[in-house]
C-alpha cells in the first residue's frame, strides 16, 4: 500500500499515513470548503445513519467522539465571526 504521507527526522520514519481524509466532503465535488452539506454527512455517521468511512478520521471504523473533534475544528474554523 502507497502512503499518502510520511513523516521523517533524521532519515527515521516517525509517522506514515495511508488513508487520509478530509472534513470536505461534498462527494466527488468537495468545494475546499467545511460547510452544511459536510456537517450533515458527518451527522449521518456520526449517528450511525451512514456506516463511518469518509469521516472517520482515525480509521478505526468508528466515526465517533476523536472524529468529531477534527470535524468540530474544522467546521468552527470555517464559521466564525470576525
Amino acid at each position: 500500500m502507497t502512503a499518502s504521507c510520511v513523516i521523517r527526522a533524521g532519515g527515521v520514519v516517525i509517522r506514515s499515513y495511508v488513508n487520509v481524509k478530509s472534513p470536505d466532503f461534498d462527494g466527488a465535488r468537495g468545494d475546499g470548503a467545511v460547510g452544511l452539506p459536510d456537517l450533515l454527512a458527518f451527522a449521518r455517521e456520526f449517528n450511525g445513519i451512514s456506516p463511518a468511512a469518509c469521516h472517520d478520521y482515525t480509521n478505526d471504523d468508528v466515526c465517533g467522539l476523536a472524529d468529531l473533534s477534527i470535524f468540530g475544528t474544522a467546521f468552527s474554523g470555517a464559521h466564525h465571526c470576525p
